[in-house]
């Protein structure tokens, strides 16, 4: 299953500029997150039971398994990571960002499974609603956002608990939450056209172009480069599927 990425985290890096050398080479979206991987697992490595140390690793190892460089590393990553947010949630159930983080993690171990990853989708299920609950402003409405992605994305019933109607509604709650992330927007453009609601998809790819100035302000640096790669290419597979179906239908209004 090709679950999709949450926002990764926002952070400010420095140019370093050296007399008389070169300027250092600006760091990659992969670089950056196996450095904050590393960072956050050395502190949730030091004091493995503050629960700060513990949510900051769980979101560094969704971010760093991105860019594993396959379903063993990928795997080795999430489990380590589901495990210790398991043990945070025994001792503190009510952490909404234990909650996400897990099913988070869970969406990366999905990923390496075949029939084992229908099990994990309604694990997903379980937590992101358990987030929502305690939480739902998180990660700019990420329990809503991606409940919504997942059940756009899983198979129906009676196999697993995809559902394009209650896709539509968290995608819905989750734009109405951070109506100007365009992690929101993307995901609301993309389930609206896949139901051929293209005046609400349309107005999601101006909401995008308005906005994008700004955003790309605010969204910057090598941590959000995957994103805005993501983002970009969902938002032209959207626009390519409602210029091609409003092409069909002039063709056929003609006969």
């Amino acid at each position: 299953m090709n679950f999709p990425r949450a926002a990764a985290r926002h952070f400010v890096l420095a140019a370093l500029l050296c007399l008389g050398t070169p300027a250092a080479r600006a760091e990659s979206a992969q670089e950056a997150h196996a450095r904050l991987y590393a960072e956050a697992r050395k502190a949730w490595s030091a004091d493995p039971t503050n629960p700060t140390n513990v949510i900051q690793f769980g979101r560094a190892a969704f971010d760093h398994a991105e860019f594993a460089k396959g379903n063993s590393q990928r795997s080795t990553i999430a489990e380590e990571a589901i495990g210790t947010l398991k043990t945070l949630l025994g001792r503190e159930p009510k952490s909404g960002a234990a909650h996400y983080w897990l099913a988070m993690n869970l969406g990366q171990l999905a990923r390496t499974k075949t029939l084992g990853a229908l099990k994990l989708v309604r694990e997903m299920e379980t937590e992101f609603l358990a987030a929502r609950e305690l939480d739902k402003l998180q990660d700019f409405g990420g329990p809503d956002r991606n409940l919504g992605q997942l059940y756009f994305q899983a198979p129906g019933w009676p196999t697993s608990i995809g559902n394009h109607k209650k896709a539509r509604v968290h995608v819905d709650e989750a734009a109405k939450l951070a109506s100007d992330f365009p992690g929101n927007q993307v995901a609301l453009l993309e389930i609206a056209a896949e139901a051929h609601d293209f005046k609400t998809a349309q107005a999601q790819i101006k909401a995008l172009s308005d906005g994008r100035a700004g955003a790309r302000d605010k969204f910057s640096g090598p941590e959000w480069q995957a994103d805005w790669a993501d983002w970009d290419s969902v938002r032209d597979r959207c626009r390519r599927k409602i210029d091609e179906f409003q092409k069909a239908q002039a063709i056929r209004s003609k006969r």
